[in-house]
């Protein structure tokens, strides 16, 4: 089995910049995808490239802190302070689709101007699961940067299955009171016999206090990191002929 571990929310904070970094040198975390509209990105980038990384993700957000489009430019998806609502299920509906996308491609933009390679697409709290029209932006985006995508979701049906690479499972339960070792050999135990590839969604990070007075998700970040560099789970995967790759991998499989 092929297994991808993604570590969601690079850049939110520096500590989790940095934990992630560390998971990734030290541990079995694979790839990440960048929050680019939090403040610690760009010096995220910096520390990125310091540390030999040369390609992640976008974490797709229109969820959390400010968009990175003018306010005026999508006032339909921001409350009254200019920040994004913090659950896909509360933004006011009707919204308007096309500056969803326009900020979806702002977004995608700004990464790309750090000189770093785009490896894939995913989204911040499975938002593109919310309304299909979302999940159709976001996998034309895919297309259209010749990029894989996170398969959150088969809720809708992927018209460019042909075009866009997908994992063939997903997992997000490494999170809250299963984000430990036995929690993680029970999700790689249902998938180890077959010979696809999976993606498990993680938020490890280092725990600093900007972390904290914008996550509710924030001791369990760490305690995420020290599973993912942990010596009993490598030995795992070794003993059970998985092999660890990035999206970057996934394009050429």
């Amino acid at each position: 089995m092929n297994l991808i571990i993604n570590a969601d929310d690079f850049g939110l904070t520096l500590g989790v910049s940095k934990g992630i970094i560390t998971g990734m040198k030290e541990g079995i975390i694979t790839d990440t995808s960048a929050m680019v509209n939090s403040k610690d990105f760009d010096t995220s980038v910096l520390l990125a490239k310091e540390a030999g990384i040369e390609t992640m993700g976008v974490h797709l957000n229109i969820t959390a802190l400010r968009p990175v489009s003018k306010i005026e430019e999508v006032k339909s998806i921001v409350d009254s302070n200019g920040f994004f609502y913090k659950n896909p299920n509360i933004i006011p509906t009707p919204y308007n689709y096309i500056e969803i996308e326009n900020e979806l491609k702002e977004q995608i933009k700004k990464f790309l101007k750090t000189g770093l390679g785009l490896d894939h697409l995913d989204v911040h709290h499975g938002f593109n699961t919310i309304d299909k029209k979302i999940f159709k932006i976001i996998l034309d985006l895919a297309e259209k940067y010749k990029i894989p995508l996170r398969r959150n979701t088969d809720k809708f049906e992927n018209t460019k299955e042909k075009t866009v690479i997908m994992t063939q499972y997903f997992n997000k339960e490494f999170y809250n009171e299963n984000a430990n070792e036995d929690g993680l050999k029970d999700i790689l135990n249902k998938y180890k016999d077959s010979k696809s590839t999976l993606e498990i969604m993680t938020h490890p990070g280092f725990v600093d206090e900007d972390l904290k007075n914008i996550s509710s998700y924030n001791i369990n970040r760490k305690k995420e990191l020290e599973v993912l560099t942990s010596d009993e789970i490598k030995e795992f995967l070794i003993n059970n002929d998985i092999k660890l790759i990035s999206y970057k991998l996934l394009s050429k499989l």
